[in-house]
């Protein structure tokens, strides 16, 4: 009975066991203090301007975070849309940078975005975005 018992339950155990001893060789890099690293600079980690786009009744909606430093700060912008063979730059004042929105018909399914700004005293932030749509036969 106790062998039934333990042929049954080394099913459950092994991986555990597997686990246990495996756990320290995966997380060994966590307090390695020879792991290198990171530097970060004065622009933000992720997302620096969280660029955004809906799509609306065939118009994309291209949004961005208002409140961020980079955009308070900014004199101007350029928002850069290649859209499938077509290209253009909009200039932006830092007005328009801060209404965070800029209304886009797109001419092809295909569509890359990019907006720099150029903060006052500060290095220019940008950031891009692509947007695929569907095409259905």
């Amino acid at each position: 009975m106790i062998g039934a018992f333990l042929l049954r339950w080394k099913w459950l155990l092994a991986p555990i066991l597997v686990g246990s001893v495996a756990a320290p060789y995966v997380f060994h890099d966590l307090d390695n203090p020879k792991a290198p690293v990171r530097q970060t600079t004065g622009v933000q980690t992720g997302l620096p301007l969280r660029l955004s786009v809906v799509e609306e009744r065939n118009q994309l909606d291209v949004m961005w975070d208002r409140n961020l430093p980079a955009i308070v700060h900014a004199k101007r912008g350029l928002l850069s849309i290649y859209d499938g063979s077509n290209q253009q730059e909009l200039e932006l004042t830092g007005v328009q940078l801060r209404t965070s929105r800029v209304h886009y018909s797109p001419l092809s399914s295909d569509v890359r975005l990019r907006l720099e700004v150029f903060p006052e005293g500060q290095e220019r932030v940008g950031e891009s975005i692509r947007v695929f749509k569907e095409v259905t036969p």
